[in-house]
Formats: structure tokens, sequence, C-alpha cells
């Protein structure tokens, strides 16, 4: 990891409100920002992954894995899980794909 192309991700915990109206909305807490290299899915093992998709999927690797281990023990969790969580780069918000013990999938939603 190169530590001259870090950028910032944040890590936001989505919640569902009821507005007053009655309707269902999502609202993003602060989050918590971490410094990550991004790197942009471009070969044969993702392309046959992620398809036609995988122009909007970005892999993300935090400085000693702390976003990682982190968002490891919520994939297989029911509460608390994965699809709670989304992460914001460059202004755009990303679902989460994929949590391994070293890098992050993270799907542009």
């Amino acid at each position: 990891m190169k530590l001259t192309r870090l950028e910032e991700v944040t890590l936001h915990k989505l919640e569902k409100v009821t507005l007053p109206d009655g309707e269902r909305a999502e609202q993003l807490d602060e989050g918590v920002t971490y410094q990550a290299l991004i790197q942009y899915l471009d070969d044969d093992v993702a392309v046959a992954t992620y398809g036609a998709d995988v122009d909007k999927v970005h892999r993300v690797a935090t400085i000693r894995n702390e976003l990682e281990d982190f968002l490891l023990p919520k994939v297989a969790n029911k509460a608390g899980n994965i699809s709670d969580y989304i992460i914001t780069y460059n202004g755009n918000n990303y679902n989460i794909l994929r949590v391994t013990p070293r890098y992050i999938d993270m799907t542009w939603r």
C-alpha cells in the first residue's frame, strides 16, 4: 500500500426513520473517517465476479485494516449487518458488497 495515494473514506451507519407523514426514510450518522487506498477493479476475475457492474465497484484497503476488522464480524451477524452501513467516498455513497480481512468491495449506490 502506497501511503502517498491514501484518500479519505467515511463509514456511516444507516438509520431508518419515520417522517411526520408516515413515509420511511434513511438517515446517516456522522460517520467515522478512515485513510484508505482505493483500487478500481478491471481485471478478468473482477469482471467474471461482478459482470456489467464492474465499473461501479471499487476495492478499499485501510491502514492496518481498521475498517475491515470492524466490518468483518458484521458479515454474518443478523443484528448490525453490513447492509446497515454505507461508505462515502468523493461525495458518493457506496453499498458494501464484500468484506475480507484484507479489503472491502463496495459498489456505487
